[in-house]
């Protein structure tokens, strides 16, 4: 409990959208560029506090990460689940802030399309 308080208090910035790709300091200590993702869209937004991201090169871009990370890459090369998911639950801003930071760099990444966890309408 120590350590995690230790790091709410730091004020360090635990997540980035810049110009390189996404940040975030809780899966990887280097950017996922924009290159290696395929594809980001929100986890029923209504409900839910997340981002999944699609990798074009799953095993490659998570080849680094700590194995809970790693293991992402063959859910989505086995499963075809997205390899990344990003929680905005403890952090300042929604997920809305965070597409709408992507949207300035990507917009071209973004899928509404096909919100996961709701039911298709025909």
């Amino acid at each position: 409990m120590q350590g995690l308080s230790r790091r709410t208090n730091e004020g360090a910035v635990v997540l980035s959208v810049d110009r390189r790709g996404i940040l975030d300091h809780r899966l990887m200590s280097r950017h996922i560029a924009w290159q290696e993702i395929k594809a980001i869209w929100p986890v029923n937004a209504d409900r839910n506090y997340t981002i999944d991201i699609e990798l074009r090169w799953p095993e490659t871009t998570l080849r680094d990460s700590r194995w809970a990370v790693r293991i992402g890459a063959y859910c989505q090369m086995g499963y075809g689940v997205p390899a990344v998911t990003i929680s905005m639950l403890l952090l300042e801003g929604s997920v809305a802030d965070l597409m709408n930071a992507i949207a300035q760099y990507r917009s071209d990444l973004l899928d509404y399309s096909s919100l996961r966890g709701q039911p298709k309408v025909n």
